[in-house]
């Protein structure tokens, strides 16, 4: 696990290493996405490169429905608020915002809407555009997790793990969402269900090695150093290679430390 600070909060020590722009990130700030923790630039980065690899081999469009203008105001925000300061986002924002108003329902304009708020620290307008999106246009699995990563970054534990219980709800095999809810949970210090997020994702993922370096790093949070030095073990065994991965074998050095005895009988 990284030992330095988070590139977004200095005060708080970072769990783990964005899997796009390689900066330190803690809990809050990490969003499991694609076999990597991420932050949020790099998911919004990742959900626009899929969008077109997606638009390149002919996926279907997605249908709007066409509920509106009258909608449209109330899913970007109540009128006669006070317009946000989005300072050289602002134009960016009124294109969007008027695109949306003639498509209310556009899933894809309603995802770059949202994130583009989100990239200017418009947290609320943000927030407000995903639940008004999907109170009136059906559930969006990139909006909610967008919402997610926000409630994340605002220390809304306890609703990050309600957005993703919805995402679990529509995908209950998906075990990024698994890693999701278990890192809101162990942000709000409900340990027990995290855990028990963990274990599960692993169960489905057992080869994929960021769903194992968070569980063997939650058994190592909670004093179980041969759990977790178990887990990354069932892993290497899967998959080939891994044994020589940097930040596995980083990883696995003090776990075999704490466990001598498990590391004795590896070896033999």
């Amino acid at each position: 696990m990284a030992t330095s600070t988070c590139a977004h909060h200095p005060q708080v020590a970072a769990s783990t290493t964005c899997g796009g722009c390689q900066k330190n990130l803690c809990l809050a700030c990490a969003t499991f996405e694609g076999g990597s923790d991420r932050c949020q630039p790099c998911v919004a980065r990742y959900f626009r490169a899929k969008r077109v690899r997606t638009a390149l081999v002919g996926a279907g469009a997605l249908a709007a429905l066409g509920l509106g203008g009258a909608w449209a105001a109330g899913l970007i925000g109540p009128q006669g608020a006070p317009e946000f300061d989005y300072g050289g986002k602002g134009a960016l924002v009124r294109h969007q915002r008027d695109k949306l108003e003639r498509d209310p329902c556009n899933r894809t304009l309603a995802s770059e809407y949202a994130q583009t708020l989100a990239a200017a620290q418009d947290w609320e307008g943000a927030l407000a555009t995903v639940d008004a999106f999907t109170q009136k246009c059906g559930s969006f699995p990139q909006l909610r997790s967008l919402s997610y990563a926000t409630r994340m970054r605002r220390g809304e534990f306890a609703l990050a793990v309600k957005d993703a219980t919805e995402l679990l709800s529509a995908s209950p095999s998906n075990a990024s969402y698994l890693i999701w809810r278990a890192q809101a949970y162990e942000a709000a210090k409900e340990l027990a269900p995290a855990l028990a997020d963990f274990e599960k994702a692993f169960e489905l993922k057992p080869g994929q090695k960021q769903v194992a370096s968070h569980l063997a790093a939650a058994y190592e949070r909670r004093q179980r150093p041969c759990d977790g030095l178990r887990v990354l073990r069932e892993h290497v065994a899967l998959v080939a290679d891994s044994g020589r991965d940097a930040a596995l074998v980083g990883q696995l050095g003090p776990l075999q430390r704490a466990c001598p005895e498990q590391a004795e009988v590896q070896s033999e």
